[in-house]
């Protein structure tokens, strides 16, 4: 009866896991656009960060640690803007200073969800998509986030993260978007295409009725103490049209806030040299930062 009781429980057991390895494996039937070296960063990063324990770090130190594995990879501009049907781009060896963030938070969501390498492309593409799309929904060119003040608020009702700067006493932000609409020519999918144009404009129409504060920068100083490690930091712009000028993640060194971000004028990521509000003041146009905190 004992040996009887024996079998059947080493039985089930063996089931038990053929039946998780089959769950694992099953989360790689979504359709992965990806090139085979992007594959090849997803499965060292999973190594490293299963290695690490990353996974049991707070999100701060985590956002800390992913953003500086991309250190000195090179800056691109425009590499969303493709022509075609809109689609996931997904590049991990290049970034523009917004899908440097994005790419930094999918894959923070995804070793919180899944540590399964077979599963990890898919998740993680999932979860990009659902912080670069509208609700996480490819539907056409428009459905893309373009502007990072609706990034941050759809994000926001999407628990991906909370806006901080909300929180803090700082003032509303003045939402005058028009400059996609009015500058179709610099974006190939409004060239020559008056209804997607249109859609845009419409967009805009809808985001400036929409309500956001920031901290400006003559006021930075008052908060600087209280900016979370890790926390995204969006740079808010006065140009015509325009809303957020740049992004990246607060970088706490040496008891200096810094900005790691995907540098445009260094053409590479990096930690900027200069303290967070220094390198505001060096910038005219730059008016003040919004800020917001990773959930998980």
């Amino acid at each position: 009866m004992k040996k009887h009781f024996k079998y059947s429980y080493l039985t089930t057991l063996l089931i038990l896991v053929f039946v998780l390895s089959l769950s694992c494996k099953s989360k790689t039937a979504a359709d992965v656009a990806m090139s085979s070296r992007d594959r090849a960063i997803l499965t060292e990063f999973l190594q490293e960060a299963t290695e690490s324990g990353l996974n049991e770090k707070t999100s701060g130190l985590r956002i800390r640690a992913i953003a500086s594995s991309f250190l000195g990879s090179p800056y691109i501009a425009g590499s969303l803007e493709a022509e075609g049907e809109e689609r996931l781009q997904i590049n991990l060896r290049a970034f523009d200073c917004l899908t440097l963030v994005e790419t930094v938070l999918a894959l923070n969501e995804t070793i919180m969800q899944t540590n399964c390498l077979d599963s990890f492309p898919a998740v993680f593409s999932r979860a990009l998509q659902n912080l670069r799309y509208r609700n996480g929904q490819i539907q056409g060119y428009t459905s893309r986030l373009h502007y990072t003040s609706e990034w941050l608020l759809n994000g926001q009702e999407k628990g991906a993260f909370i806006i901080l700067s909300d929180l803090f006493a700082g003032e509303a932000f003045p939402l005058e978007l028009n400059y996609m609409s009015t500058h179709p020519d610099n974006y190939p999918a409004l060239r020559d295409n008056s209804v997607l144009t249109e859609e845009m404009a419409a967009i805009e129409t809808r985001l400036n009725k929409a309500k956001l504060s920031y901290i400006p920068k003559t006021r930075l100083a008052e908060y600087i103490e209280d900016i979370p490690e890790g926390s995204i930091i969006a740079i808010s712009t006065n140009l015509d049209g325009l809303d957020i000028a740049h992004i990246g993640f607060a970088y706490w060194q040496k008891g200096s806030l810094h900005l790691l971000h995907a540098s445009s004028s260094n053409s590479v990521v990096e930690i900027s040299e200069k303290d967070l509000l220094s390198y505001l003041n060096g910038i005219k146009h730059f008016t003040g930062i919004m800020i917001a905190q990773v959930n998980n």
